[in-house]
């Protein structure tokens, strides 16, 4: 980073590396692969964080929400259920962020 000083990073967070993924041989825990992130995050460089791989599903999404976690400077709680990690607040949080409308059904 002190070598290139890029202006942005592109960080792809693929899920194949994690442990117990169907098709990935790394092993990584899922608080490893989320240090990756907050590593490349530490530089302060804005970031584009993009996922991709993974081929067990629970894994991929239990991966990609702490990362976002991560990203946002939230507290998961410990011991947090797959079920919970759908309905937790990030999403308002992003809501927010973004402006973004979640809703099934919108206005037209």
């Amino acid at each position: 980073m002190e070598w290139y000083r890029p202006g942005a990073v592109v960080l792809q967070c693929g899920a194949d590396s994690l442990a117990g993924d169907k098709l990935g041989c790394f092993n990584l825990s899922m608080k490893g692969h989320a240090n990756c992130v907050a590593y490349v995050k530490s530089f302060g460089v804005p970031m584009i964080v993009v996922g991709g791989g993974g081929y067990t599903i629970r894994n991929v999404a239990r991966a990609w929400t702490f990362e976002t976690a991560v990203l946002l400077n939230e507290q998961l709680p410990e011991g947090t259920t797959t079920e919970e990690l759908q309905c937790i607040s990030i999403m308002s949080r992003i809501q927010l962020l973004f402006d973004t409308d979640f809703s099934l059904f919108t206005a037209v």
